[in-house]
């Protein structure tokens, strides 16, 4: 059947972040933060987005102060778009973003991965790419 990860391949992040010098790490679905706080200690600056309210107080109360990571609270999509029209260096992209019941939010969202890859679209996408692939 294959491998099942929870979470990002952490061998996969680290050999990338090694392999191609990546400092920015951008992660949708941050839930609990487990993820951004782990990426917190391998990349220079980490941005997680999170649609619920509730966890979005919830990891900022407890979380806030890591001076590397960068909470948002909001749409994937919405965020993903303001975060590009700001500059963010070559970045590794964690599209964790789903509904998964309790306290997460979404329900009505029928695949927000296909939504928040919208922006693959971008001309700064393909500028990382092309970098990306001429290393």
């Amino acid at each position: 059947m294959g491998a099942i990860y929870l979470g990002i391949p952490k061998s996969l992040a680290i050999f990338i972040r090694q392999k191609f010098n990546v400092s920015s790490f951008v992660e949708t679905g941050t839930y609990y933060a487990d993820t951004a706080l782990w990426a917190s200690g391998l990349f220079d600056e980490v941005h997680t987005i999170e649609l619920s309210n509730t966890l979005y107080k919830t990891v900022v109360e407890k979380y806030g102060n890591v001076p590397n990571i960068k909470f948002f609270n909001g749409s994937s999509q919405i965020v993903l778009n303001d975060l590009f029209r700001g500059g963010l260096p070559i970045s590794l992209f964690w599209l964790d973003a789903h509904y998964s019941g309790d306290e997460t939010s979404g329900d009505e969202l029928s695949c927000p991965l296909i939504d928040a890859s919208t922006f693959a679209h971008t001309t700064h996408i393909r500028s990382s790419a092309r970098t990306l692939k001429n290393q």
